[in-house]
């Protein structure tokens, strides 16, 4: 009579307690500790710059009068000239012309800039050391000028000087009369990124040849 009381009482026992699948539901969840965020690592971005190369056409004054010898204008020859500037870059959109304070050079820009739309910057040329500031003037230009072309209008003494401080070759100045050329300066890539091998230097003629 024990034994079956006692084997009564522990099945009614096991009936009671939960069985492993219902303690598992009845668990609480576990906590799970956030992963802690991967490390970020700095990449340095590459500068890349897809833009046309900086065009620079350097041009002397055209043919000049002998008086006043101070500031002399353009003789009939000269003014025939800078009209045929027109022509010779009538393709290219120009984004700005300059030109130094004279009379000769303001005139052989100003037929382009009236068919252009655009004003004659002036740079003076001004100091005792003409070489080294027509050499900023240069690298000014270069920098403000990316990715556009512009025209330079010098002399036989500053134009050589402008391109050799933008090809790190020297250029010997410009013959009395040598009226005849176009200096196009090609620059292949931005100014934070020049190096010499980005530069090249075209000689172009136009108009009527220069006088033997």
């Amino acid at each position: 009579m024990l034994v079956r009381l006692g084997l009564l009482l522990a099945l009614l026992v096991a009936g009671c307690a939960p069985s492993p699948s219902e303690r598992a539901v009845d668990a609480p969840p576990r906590q799970v500790a956030d992963a802690p965020p991967a490390p970020t690592v700095d990449v340095p971005e590459e500068r890349t710059f897809d833009a046309p190369p900086t065009r620079i056409y350097f041009v002397r004054h055209a043919e000049k009068a002998t008086a006043p010898a101070d500031d002399p204008p353009l003789t009939e020859a000269g003014e025939t000239r800078a009209e045929a500037l027109v022509e010779a870059l009538g393709g290219e959109r120009l984004h700005a012309i300059y030109s130094s304070q004279f009379a000769r050079t303001r005139a052989t820009a100003a037929p382009i800039a009236a068919a252009q739309g655009r004003e004659v910057t002036v740079l003076p040329i001004e100091g005792p050391d003409t070489e080294a500031a027509v050499r900023a003037q240069a690298r000014q230009i270069a920098a403000d000028s990316f990715p556009y072309a512009v025209l330079v209008v010098g002399h036989s003494n500053t134009i050589p000087h402008m391109i050799s401080e933008l090809t790190g070759e020297p250029m010997a100045d410009l013959g009395d009369f040598e009226y005849d050329g176009i200096y196009v300066v090609t620059i292949s890539e931005h100014p934070s990124q020049r190096t010499p091998d980005d530069v090249r230097v075209e000689r172009r003629r136009y108009g009527a040849p220069n006088p033997e």
